[in-house]
C-alpha cells in the first residue's frame, strides 16, 4: 500500500500518539514516520504513528518498511505493534515492538535493545518456521556457548556451508532451507566435539 501524497486536510485528528490508552492505531493509519516522542509516555517505543498522508505544511512521509513475509512469499509493507496484541497473556511483553503481516498475521519481533528499537529481527516466519529457527538455536547455542568455538566463527563456517556471505537464524524462509542449517551445524558441532 503506498502513502496517499496528498496533504492531510485535518493533521491534528490524523496523527496517532501511541500511549497506553490507545494501543493500536487505526487500520487506516501506517507506521510510516517515526517521530520522536516530545516528553510523553509512549508504549515504550519512543515514537509516534503517523499516516500515510502529510499534514499541511508538512514534509512528505518516508517511505513504508518492507519486509520479506514467508507466509506471503513475498515482501510486505507489515504493522508496526507491540506484544499487547501479539502476545496479550504475557504482560512482560506488553511494551515490546513487533512487526506484523495483516495478510497472514504472521509477525516478527523486532532489536528492542539496540538504538534503533523496532528494527525487524529478520523475516517474518511462519509458526511452522519459526519452530523451525528455535529447534536450530536449540542445537547451534550449546555449540558456541561451550567456549569450543566463537559465535561469529560458527557462524562464518554456516554461512560458508550454505553459499551466503553472511547467517543469521532470522533470515530462514522455509522449513527446507531450516532443515538445511540443522544439518549443517550437526555437522559442524559434531567435528568440534
Amino acid at each position: 500500500m503506498k502513502p496517499d501524497t496528498k496533504a492531510c486536510a485535518s493533521p491534528v485528528r490524523k496523527i496517532w500518539e501511541c500511549h497506553n490508552d490507545h494501543p493500536q492505531p487505526p487500520s487506516d493509519f501506517l507506521p510510516l514516520e517515526m517521530v520522536a516522542c516530545p516528553g510523553r509516555q509512549c508504549l515504550g517505543f519512543g515514537h509516534h504513528f503517523r499516516c500515510g498522508r502529510p499534514a499541511l505544511g508538512g514534509d512528505a512521509v518516508n517511505e513504508q518498511v518492507k519486509i520479506y513475509c514467508c507466509g506471503c512469499s513475498e515482501k510486505v509493507e507489515p504493522r508496526l505493534t507491540d506484544g499487547r496484541e501479539i502476545y496479550p497473556h504475557r504482560s512482560d511483553l506488553a511494551k515490546l515492538p513487533f512487526w506484523k503481516c495483516d495478510v497472514c498475521n504472521n509477525f516478527v519481533g523486532c532489536h528492542h535493545k539496540t538504538k534503533n528499537r523496532t528494527q525487524p529481527l529478520g523475516c517474518i516466519p511462519t509458526p511452522e518456521i519459526k519452530k523451525a529457527r528455535q529447534h536450530i538455536h536449540r542445537i547451534l547455542d550449546p555449540i558456541w556457548k561451550s567456549g569450543r568455538i566463537s559465535r561469529s566463527d560458527l557462524y562464518g563456517h554456516i554461512a560458508e556451508a550454505t553459499g551466503r556471505s553472511s547467517y543469521h537464524t532470522a533470515n530462514i524462509r522455509s522449513v527446507e532451507e531450516a532443515r538445511e542449517v540443522f544439518k549443517i551445524v550437526r555437522e559442524i558441532g559434531g567435528q568440534i566435539a
